[in-house]
């Protein structure tokens, strides 16, 4: 049986702290822009406005679409989880007149 030497010890101790300090950190969510939000409702079937991001609170991706597809709720998800954004839908009509 043979015992691992000192230098390889220390490289695993140390690769082992690395990778343990990426996997723990948490990544700030950041607010992106309205160009940035365009394209991703353009890309998931949606109309320029319908996903928002608020400034209060980055944490979260609204999505406002009364009629949104299964499809496009989905494609808006996947965006904001890949981020680390909490997705927010909001399926509601909302009237201009009282």
């Amino acid at each position: 049986m043979t015992r691992p030497g000192r230098p390889s010890l220390i490289l695993s101790a140390a690769a082992a702290g690395a990778l343990s300090a990426c996997a723990t950190t948490p990544t700030a969510p950041r607010l992106h822009t309205v160009q940035e939000l365009g394209v991703v409702a353009h890309g998931c079937g949606l109309e320029l406005g319908e996903v928002v991001q608020e400034a209060e609170e980055p944490r979260l991706l609204f999505l406002f679409a009364s009629t949104a597809t299964r499809r496009e709720v989905r494609c808006v998800r996947r965006w904001s989880h890949r981020r680390h954004l909490h997705f927010v839908h909001i399926e509601a009509v909302v009237d201009a007149e009282p």
